[in-house]
């Protein structure tokens, strides 16, 4: 989990902070990321449509559990029509 807090945003594991991150907000995506695959975690279940939306389309990297959601494909294709209807 991360929120923001001032200029900053800070990761949350085990309910204390873990990271404060001074970039932007892609940027604290990226350790929030980097955080799960670090430490071998799962997504949790209230995030994991976020998550691999995230990994998948925002960050381009593809695993098993992106591949295989077929919720996932499904909202990426219709994102992928809408921006081309409207450019």
């Amino acid at each position: 989990m991360y929120y923001k807090h001032g200029s900053s945003y800070h990761i949350i594991a085990d309910r204390k902070p873990y990271m404060f991150v001074t970039g932007g907000s892609m940027e604290a995506l990226v350790c929030l990321v980097s955080t799960y695959f670090v430490f071998h975690l799962q997504y949790a279940t209230e995030v994991l449509p976020s998550l691999l939306f995230t990994q998948s389309q925002l960050l381009e990297m593809e695993d098993d559990e992106t591949k295989k959601s077929s919720a996932l494909k499904l909202f990426a294709q219709k994102l992928r029509e809408l921006s081309s209807t409207s450019a």
